[in-house]
């Protein structure tokens, strides 16, 4: 079993130098004088120096928030600053949101104009929509944390269930990384399409010097780049924002060098034991909302007891549709998956068919570099559609955990 964390001491730091992170349990009893810090916190040396390099691992976020956060390694009853830091980081993803809606209606317009069959547009497009997905659960989940905040501040810290609000932190943080690897996907997603975009530029000038383009093409060539670079300005400081929140609150100083790794595909196993039907009641019974109305002052009248039941069963009922409708969501995610691995193994054949044609000077420039972008947009896509899959699982874990809001 974990222990609580404490202050590290001067002394232990010295002896223990960590790269990156710092809140440790340092030794009481005198039997605990020659333990490692691995074994002083209960970890084995292999696990406690993967928490403790500089690389964030999405299957770490639970102990680097249970071991370094900022809060956790001084009193769990200061998790209202971590509600907080959660709500802030969500209304970033929802800024977030905003600015891939206006990538996503740019990127559309750019396609619609291009000189390619109907069918290609269509599908060129379709790749884009899951880039939305996880901006609109995002807000959702602001919803979500604001109501968890405001039922936080209301209990005291003797009574206030502390794992409930470590698994809020964490639910939180995990939506943050997810909601971060998409951003940075569409990041390195531009920051090609503007490499793209920019040779696509110099070789309509080119072919405008000698007359096989005409000014209309290079002004378009043209206001695809100014566009590109507008759109990676505006995500790059979202990316770097969302960055700081992050490593911050799994325990990192704004700044540090931290990589951040994958979102993996969700395991198919955590999919296979949802039942929505099954499920209800125990989702029900152990929302948060619905515990904290059995704990309020109530009137004992006839009348009071009454609307208090009346009440329960309402949000009950609530807690039980919401559920089936997070479950729905899993499932439409899970098929948003399915068609962006079709769609990227797709995009990578169609890339590499046209570099072949393109070396044996069977196709133009432009219409090499027209495939590209479809490929790279694809890449995109894909990518989003992990994060938005994992994202719904978490969603319907959390609502079965009881976190999902039930309020009326």
């Amino acid at each position: 079993m974990k222990r609580v964390i404490a202050a590290v001491t001067a002394a232990v730091l010295l002896l223990n130098p960590i790269t990156s992170l710092a809140a440790i349990r340092a030794p009481k009893e005198p039997s605990e004088q020659k333990m490692t810090p691995a074994e002083l916190n209960g970890y084995t040396e292999q696990r406690w120096a993967q928490l403790n390099d500089n690389i964030l691992e999405y299957e770490e976020i639970r102990d680097l928030i249970h071991l370094f956060n900022p809060d956790m390694d001084t009193a769990w009853n200061q998790m209202d600053d971590n509600a907080r830091d959660i709500k802030a980081s969500v209304n970033l993803l929802l800024d977030a949101r905003d600015k891939t809606n206006d990538m996503y209606k740019d990127s559309v317009a750019q396609i619609e104009i291009r000189p390619i069959p109907d069918e290609q547009k269509k599908a060129a497009i379709a790749q884009l929509e899951p880039m939305k997905q996880l901006a609109e659960a995002a807000a959702a989940t602001a919803h979500q944390f604001n109501q968890n905040y405001l039922n936080m501040q209301k209990k005291s810290a003797s009574t206030r269930p502390l794992y409930q609000a470590e698994d809020s932190v964490v639910y939180g943080v995990q939506t943050l990384m997810a909601g971060y690897k998409t951003v940075e996907a569409n990041l390195n997603m531009l920051k090609q399409l503007v490499d793209m975009y920019q040779e696509s530029f110099n070789t309509y000038r080119e072919l405008q010097e000698v007359g096989q383009a005409t000014a209309t093409d290079v002004l378009k060539a043209q206001a695809d780049l100014v566009s590109a670079k507008s759109n990676y300005a505006k995500l790059k400081i979202t990316e770097q924002q969302l960055y700081n929140q992050l490593i911050t609150l799994c325990g990192w100083p704004a700044g540090a060098q931290v990589k951040i790794g994958d979102i993996p595909v969700p395991d198919q196993a955590r999919v296979d034991v949802m039942n929505p039907d099954a499920d209800a009641d125990k989702a029900a019974n152990s929302n948060a909302d619905i515990k904290s109305l059995h704990s309020a002052k109530r009137s004992h009248t006839s009348a009071g007891l009454d609307a208090y039941f009346g009440k329960e069963e309402e949000m009950k009922a609530y807690a039980r549709a919401n559920l089936k409708t997070v479950y729905a969501n899993v499932e439409a995610a899970r098929l948003g998956y399915e068609a962006a691995c079709a769609g990227r193994e797709a995009g990578r054949l169609s890339k590499k068919q046209a570099e072949t044609m393109y070396k044996q000077g069977l196709t133009s420039k432009t219409q090499y570099l027209g495939t590209l972008i479809e490929a790279v947009q694809k890449e995109a896509a894909y990518t989003t559609a992990v994060d938005n899959y994992e994202q719904a699982v978490l969603d319907y874990e959390a609502a079965l955990r009881g976190s999902i809001d039930a309020k009326l």
